[in-house]
C-alpha cells in the first residue's frame, strides 16, 4: 500500500479512501458523496463500497479502552487492513488513519512522510476492518 499525503489541514479521509482503494487522492475526493472535507465514517464507507471495499467495526468500544501495547497486538493480530479514527491533537476533531497490514505500520495522510506518522496507534478510540478491493 502506498502512503499518501492529503496535503493540507483537511482530506484525511480521502487520503485514507486513496490508500485503500489503491486510487489517486483526486478520484478518491470525487467519490466521496457530501464532500470530502471533514467527512465521517459513512460517507467513507460508502465511497469504499464504490470500489468493492467493505468495513466492518473491529472489537468495538473495546477498542479505545486497551492501552497502547494492547491496541497494537490486536491491530496486528486482525489480520487485515484498518481504518483507524483518532482523536485529533485537541481532543476533539478526529483523524482518519490507515493500518497498512502488509508492512505492520501505520500510514499517516497528514504526515508528509510514510515513515513518520504525526497520530500513534494509542490515538485511536475506532477501528474498521477492511475487507475486498480491486
Amino acid at each position: 500500500m502506498r502512503h499518501i499525503y492529503q496535503g493540507g489541514e483537511d482530506g484525511c479521509g480521502a487520503a485514507s479512501v486513496a490508500m485503500l482503494a489503491d486510487i489517486e487522492l483526486a478520484e478518491a475526493r470525487e467519490i466521496i458523496d457530501g464532500g470530502w472535507r471533514n467527512c465521517g465514517k459513512a460517507g467513507l464507507q460508502k465511497a469504499l463500497e464504490k470500489k468493492g471495499i467493505s468495513l466492518e467495526i473491529f472489537l468495538s468500544h473495546k477498542f479505545v479502552k486497551l492501552k497502547r501495547p494492547e491496541k497494537l497486538a490486536a491491530v496486528r493480530a486482525a489480520g487485515c487492513d484498518l481504518l483507524l479514527k483518532v482523536k485529533g491533537k485537541d481532543g476533539n476533531i478526529g483523524h482518519w488513519m490507515v493500518w497498512d497490514s502488509k508492512r505492520g505500520r501505520l500510514l499517516d495522510p497528514y504526515s508528509k512522510k510514510a515513515k513518520e506518522p504525526c497520530f500513534d496507534i494509542d490515538d485511536a478510540d475506532r477501528a474498521y476492518k477492511v475487507t475486498g478491493g480491486q
